[in-house]
């Protein structure tokens, strides 16, 4: 369907994903909440799609984040010092509460227009648009465990393994069935229906139904995880396994074979929906009219997902610096520059910077402005025999390339790099006159230009000859 009609059947509400952000376990065995990586792998937050809130806030960098989540047109990511960053369309949704400011956050929500975050105290802070009380936390609501925000709904889920609803009721989606109080174990809140995953494994749903988004396919069992989007479900089973239900008009119910039997994780937005797989690889599928299914290419290692309306992002672990390329030994001539080439990946992206060693490699000290992959060397008495090595270095630690040695030539000459060939500095000399062949000098390009000149000169002295012996005839005639 168009955004319009999309819009409209939503009665212009903007469609959400669920933000169900847990620090504690979601399920059995092997569960990955939404947005939340696996213990101790933290990293960069990485987005793509539509607006703003695609883009990682700057203040993120050098940080480890360990949570994100994505709303309406605003994300939110919590990190390793306990701390909420928030950015996106909304500036007062990305104004986090002061109050938090002195507090330590566990898990993190964003709603169509509100965020939410619950604190190491089992309570719950709310911000944000409050038109239909969603961001009006209920009075006394602690042991709180989990949360997670809807177009105008919140969730909590508490240690006893109970749901709290608050804030617009349309299609009773804050009607928390009796059935699951006292053993759910994850929540998850789309726009207008919500999730809960129990003790047993299986899945509960209640709320807006138009398009079977409540309708739990029958015999679904062993999920491990849950997702909520726009008008879509997801459940990721103790074997890899993806299953979808709801609107499936975009394809975002059509679960790729690909990933199939190895998702670690899952994630719905509107009308797409997204799984990681063990490999670190992020798949999206469905409506793609704001690249929110075009997961970039260069996009590996990741560690969690979270998909807000037309939007998806990542945590992408850090990783420590590896060496990928090593700069290479060289013998030049006196008066030359030497290069060397150094690359290595990492996350985040990895300083270099280069080091000289003039006592054969005992010690190295820093090369001054040297902090591009690329060194220039200058070839000449006082960098005979110095060796260089680059050292590449982010929050995740260190690596050292080999050391390249630098070492003037005997006789004049290009450069010769370890493994490679010497490019002369004259240019070649011309292939050998054929035996017997005359040997004039070449100073041009070719033989032929010596050979011409050579014809014409005997040409020349050939004519000259003939005129001196016609003038003698007719010298002898008059006489």
């Amino acid at each position: 369907m168009t955004l319009a009609s999309s819009m409209l059947r939503r009665a212009g509400l903007i469609a959400v994903p669920a933000a169900v952000l847990v620090l504690a376990a979601a399920g059995p065995a092997g569960a990955a909440p939404v947005g939340v990586p696996p213990s101790g792998t933290g990293g960069s937050v990485t987005g793509w799609g539509q607006g703003s809130a695609a883009t990682a806030d700057p203040s993120l960098t050098g940080k480890t984040v360990i949570a994100i989540a994505a709303g309406g047109l605003d994300s939110m990511a919590l990190t390793s010092d306990g701390k909420v960053t928030a950015w996106g369309y909304y500036i007062s949704r990305s104004t986090v509460p002061p109050a938090l400011a002195t507090k330590t956050v566990t898990a993190i929500a964003a709603g169509g227009s509100h965020d939410l975050a619950l604190t190491s105290d089992g309570t719950v802070t709310a911000w944000g648009e409050n038109n239909y009380g969603q961001a009006t936390v209920p009075l006394l609501l602690t042991g709180v465990t989990a949360i997670a925000g809807g177009s105008q709904h919140s969730l909590a889920l508490t240690s006893d393994g109970r749901i709290t609803a608050w804030g617009g009721n349309p299609y009773g989606v804050t009607d928390v069935p009796a059935a699951v109080q006292g053993k759910t174990i994850a929540i998850a809140a789309g726009s207008f229906h919500n999730l809960a995953l129990t003790s047993d494994g299986k899945v509960t749903a209640w709320g807006y139904n138009y398009y079977g988004q409540t309708d739990v396919p029958a015999g679904l069992h062993d999920v491990t995880a849950i997702a909520a989007g726009g008008d879509q479900s997801l459940a990721l089973t103790s074997d890899g396994n993806v299953v979808a239900w709801g609107d499936n008009e975009s394809g975002e119910a059509t679960v790729p074979a690909s990933v199939q039997g190895k998702t670690i994780a899952i994630a719905a937005g509107d009308q797409y929906s997204m799984a990681l797989t063990s490999d670190g690889k992020v798949t999206a599928w469905g409506n793609d009219h704001y690249g929110q299914a075009s997961v970039p290419s260069t996009l590996d290692g990741a560690t969690a997902i979270a998909a807000g309306a037309f939007y998806g992002l990542a945590i992408v672990g850090y990783l420590a610096p590896k060496v990928t390329t090593q700069p290479a030994s060289q013998t030049t001539a006196t008066g030359g520059t030497v290069s060397y080439t150094a690359a290595a990946t990492g996350n985040p992206t990895p300083t270099v910077a280069w080091q000289v060693s003039t006592d054969g490699g005992k010690t190295y000290e820093p090369v001054a402005d040297a902090t591009t992959t690329t060194l220039k060397v200058p070839a000449n008495a006082d960098t005979d025999g110095n060796r260089y090595q680059a050292v590449f270095t982010n929050l995740k630690g260190t690596a050292t390339t080999d050391a390249a040695t630098l070492a003037l030539s005997a006789t004049s000459g290009g450069t010769t790099s370890a493994g490679g060939s010497s490019a002369p500095a004259t240019p070649a000399s011309s292939p050998a006159s054929p035996a017997g062949a005359s040997s004039l000098p070449n100073t041009g390009a070719s033989v032929a230009t010596p050979l011409i000149a050579a014809l014409v000169l005997i040409g020349a002295g050939g004519a000259l000859t003939i005129l001196a012996t016609r003038r003698r005839i007719r010298t002898a005639r008059h006489r």
